[in-house]
């Protein structure tokens, strides 16, 4: 669907058993200062009272913005209603926000202003985190700055670890997430790493404030805060299905520089995985051998092996290789490499 009616900005909310938050995380996006937005309410079947709740706030809305609902017979997923959002919203630009947490009453405004200055594929703002106690701390500040290339930005997420992997706060152009085909797994629910990974290497220019304009809620009952210590076999599932999807993403890349970039972030982003997979007390020794085995077949070639030594992080490769690939691959790489340092 392609934008119309001269909208601005759709800000997409995804609500499932939300009965708890959803008033102030909805009220906060209807007392936003920017009028000509959408918002577009993905029910995903949910069965409390979340839409009676919105339904209630918009009988009593006297304002101009533009209230549209998307609804699901039953959850897919939260890449499902990412998905949604793209392919429906009829804004030129895209926000995620989940119904759990609160924006600031300028976020829109500040995002879009930033946006027009200087036309960019997205626009990230800065975010601080809200325990169940209501204390804040600091979740992600940016310094204010404009990235003018894919290489700055893979060089600032890759290698600077100056990039959230988080898809809200930011504001998309969607003509650019349709172009490039940058979506969700749908029935994922950890949606966020993927996306932004599609986005970072499809990206060709963005621009980061230091403007804190959204509050990210922590809640102890939700689904990622509970695998984050102890993770569970489903979980790991999900997680192994990502790693393939960066697979076929790396192998879909022929630019040297970005590759060498994605197999070093790989290298370590793997090696982390092993780490809380040899950790979980959820799954049987088997399946931990078998999932090590799945994530540690990155599909790279004797060209890729020269360039990391020479010009990435030699230290690293070498470390990497020891780590995680099968003993034939071990071999195969570090002759390799011996040959590539007696060239």
């Amino acid at each position: 669907m392609m934008y119309t009616n001269n909208i601005a900005v759709t800000l997409s909310m995804p609500v499932y058993k939300s009965e708890k938050y959803i008033r102030k995380a909805f009220m906060s996006a209807l007392n936003q200062d920017f009028d000509n937005m959408e918002i577009l309410i993905l029910d995903n079947g949910s069965a409390d009272k979340s839409l009676s709740i919105i339904e209630e706030i918009i009988s009593d809305y006297k304002g101009c913005k533009v209230i549209n609902f998307f609804r699901r017979e039953k959850n897919i997923g939260l890449g499902d209603a990412r998905n949604i959002a793209i392919s429906h919203a009829q804004g030129k630009y895209l926000f995620f926000m989940d119904s759990d947490d609160e924006i600031t009453s300028d976020c829109i405004s500040k995002l879009y202003k930033a946006m027009q200055e200087f036309p960019v594929d997205f626009v990230a703002s800065s975010y601080d985190k809200v325990n169940n106690l209501f204390v804040s701390t600091l979740g992600y500040l940016y310094e204010d700055r404009k990235l003018d290339s894919s290489r700055e930005i893979l060089t600032y997420f890759f290698k600077k670890k100056r990039l959230s992997v988080t898809v809200w706060n930011k504001l998309y152009d969607i003509s650019f997430l349709r172009k490039e085909n940058i979506c969700c797994i749908p029935t994922h629910i950890n949606e966020d790493a993927l996306f932004s990974v599609k986005l970072f290497l499809r990206a060709k220019s963005c621009r980061l404030l230091s403007d804190i304009t959204l509050h990210y809620h922590i809640y102890n009952n939700s689904f990622n805060q509970a695998n984050k210590i102890n993770w569970t076999y489903e979980y790991i599932i999900q997680i192994c299905e990502i790693v393939e999807h960066y697979f076929q993403l790396l192998s879909n890349e022929y630019n040297r520089y970005k590759r060498g970039l994605f197999i070093t972030w790989l290298l370590k982003y793997i090696m982390y995985l092993i780490i809380k997979i040899q950790k979980s007390t959820m799954i049987t020794p088997d399946d931990k051998k078998n999932f090590i085995s799945g994530i540690s077949r990155i599909p790279i070639n004797l060209n890729d092996v020269k360039y990391l030594f020479l010009n990435i992080d030699s230290s690293l490769f070498l470390f990497g290789t020891l780590m995680i690939f099968p003993y034939k691959m071990r071999i195969f790489l570090l002759m390799s490499v011996y040959k590539i340092r007696h060239i």
